[in-house]
């Protein structure tokens, strides 16, 4: 199963295709948010959308991108425009907290980072739903970049497999293209 979500997260289609054939009995869509995204990845919009529609806490960014996207691949453009508003104003999501004053190094310096970045990867999908390229383009280089600088470029691999659904040229991967990190 762990090895199945790690293929998921970094889109290698056919390896997670391969475990999922050669592991019948396995229990790979416990984790829906993971299994609307393999959805995705393998095709089956409409099963995803089903899927992310149906989560009963969409208050969190990953939820809200994820509807999101599978709005937009759905055809479902008045639903797709409520959550891209909720995504291009990412402080307005709920995400974890430290609580009272956070140092400024360790731990208050790594949570503040993450939500940077998740910032960045809110906005950017936020602006690759409206259509605007440009925009989402430096918004994730904004994003990529935080990443790296902070030690965290994992931290952006299921952003980068949404946003390559919506927008390939904006994530930095071909269409149909696997691991599309930027290259260095």
């Amino acid at each position: 199963v762990q090895r199945f979500q790690i293929a998921v997260r970094l889109g290698r289609v056919d390896e997670a295709r391969c475990i999922v054939t050669a592991h019948p009995g396995r229990n790979f869509s416990r984790n829906a948010g993971l299994w609307a995204l393999w959805l995705l990845e393998t095709g089956r919009y409409e099963e995803a959308h089903a899927l992310a529609a149906a989560e009963r806490d969409i208050t969190s960014r990953r939820p809200v991108a994820l509807l999101a996207v599978t709005s937009h691949l759905t055809g479902r453009c008045v639903q797709r425009d409520g959550l891209t508003l909720r995504l291009l104003s990412p402080h307005s999501l709920k995400e974890a907290r430290l609580d009272g004053e956070a140092p400024a190094t360790g731990l208050g310096a790594l949570q503040r980072a993450a939500r940077d970045i998740s910032h960045g990867a809110s906005v950017a999908l936020g602006f690759a739903l409206l259509g605007d390229g440009g925009e989402a383009r430096a918004a994730w280089r904004r994003a990529e970049d935080l990443a790296e600088a902070a030690g965290l470029p994992g931290y952006l691999d299921v952003d980068r497999i949404l946003l390559g659904l919506v927008d390939p040229e904006v994530a930095g991967r071909p269409e149909g293209g696997e691991e599309g990190r930027r290259p260095r």
